[in-house]
């Protein structure tokens, strides 16, 4: 009879460990499920810039790189953007460039170089005296935006197939409410310098995600000619989740890509 009771409870605790042990993933912060999951954000910081505009770029740029030796991908990515209204200004230019700022420049401030976006429309810094103050501009900025955790997780991976890259997303909507106009890019850009200076080659659109619910997971995919001028050996992928009419940016990962 004693071996009998032994033998239930050893069960009884058993039974416990498992229920024990699912409640601790289901408090995990980074759990779809869990209704008060978030992330760490990563803070995607666009500069919209033009090789021949001079002094004014070049310290917007030296504060920039600054800024990103302090921190790794895993906090701060940051994109090199090429843009001219006249043809031949810039070897770099890129029409996906030139569009993507007209559409954040729609807001107050007009345009003018070098203008420098935090997660979209929730940061801007335009113009650079010197690259002291453009570096202590750009840390206000990332810190304001840095002290806000993302309400998703992205898990992007990119690899060589034939003449075209493949690239698939996971994206994953954190908290309890739900998020809508969610739209999904894939920016290609190249590291010229090995480090921090990942310069914008082409945006690639997913389908439109629109409406995500809380607690839920999707997956995208797409595939992106290669140009022929691409070293791929130094290409990178950053996949970024905004909003499709306010342009705010909810998150972003960068992939390396595998030849």
């Amino acid at each position: 009879m004693r071996r009998r009771q032994i033998y239930n409870l050893f069960l009884i605790l058993i039974f416990a460990s498992f229920w024990s042990c699912g409640e601790l993933d289901r408090n995990n912060p980074l759990d779809p499920k869990n209704p008060n999951s978030r992330a760490k954000r990563v803070v995607i910081v666009e500069a919209f810039v033009n090789s021949s505009a001079g002094a004014p770029v070049n310290a917007a740029l030296e504060g920039l790189d600054r800024l990103a030796q302090e921190f790794s991908e895993r906090s701060l990515i940051c994109l090199e953007h090429h843009i001219e209204k006249t043809e031949g200004t810039d070897p770099w230019a890129t029409g996906e460039s030139y569009t993507r700022y007209g559409t954040f420049s729609s807001h107050p401030g007009g345009q003018g170089l070098p203008d420098v976006f935090f997660d979209g429309s929730e940061g801007r810094v335009q113009g650079a005296s010197d690259s002291e103050s453009a570096y202590q501009r750009y840390r206000k900025a990332f810190e304001q935006r840095a002290s806000h955790p993302a309400g998703m997780t992205i898990e992007p991976s990119a690899r060589v197939d034939g003449n075209k890259i493949k690239v698939i997303a996971t994206i994953a909507r954190l908290g309890n409410t739900e998020i809508n106009d969610v739209v999904l890019s894939a920016i290609v850009a190249e590291n010229m310098d090995g480090n921090h200076r990942n310069v914008v080659r082409t945006i690639v659109p997913f389908d439109p995600i629109g409406t995500m619910q809380a607690g839920t997971t999707q997956e995208a995919e797409l595939y992106i000619p290669v140009a022929a001028d691409w070293d791929l050996n130094k290409i990178v992928i950053v996949v970024v989740a905004q909003n499709s009419r306010t342009f705010e940016i909810y998150h972003g990962a960068q992939a390396g890509l595998v030849l």
